[in-house]
C-alpha cells in the first residue's frame, strides 16, 4: 500500500495556518519550498507526508529575529 496524499495549494494552505497560494507560488519558482509534483503543465501537487518531512527540516531553537 502506498502512503501518499496528494493534496492541491489550496488544500494544503487550509492544513497549515499562515501558508498561503502565493507563498506556495513564490517558493515553488525560487526552489525554496517543499517538494511538488507537476501533474501536467496547469496542476500542481503537494504530498502530505513530504511537506511534514520537509517542515520538519526547518525547524530550529532559536529565532533570528532581533529585538530592540
Amino acid at each position: 500500500m502506498c502512503d501518499v496524499e496528494l493534496l492541491s495549494p489550496e488544500q494544503l494552505c487550509e492544513r497549515v495556518p499562515g501558508l498561503t497560494v502565493e507563498s506556495l507560488k513564490k517558493s515553488r519558482y525560487r526552489g525554496t519550498g517543499p517538494p511538488f509534483m507537476k501533474a501536467n503543465a496547469k496542476v500542481v501537487l503537494y504530498d502530505w507526508h513530504s511537506y511534514i518531512e520537509w517542515l520538519r527540516q526547518t525547524e530550529t531553537t532559536k529565532s533570528n529575529r532581533r529585538h530592540r
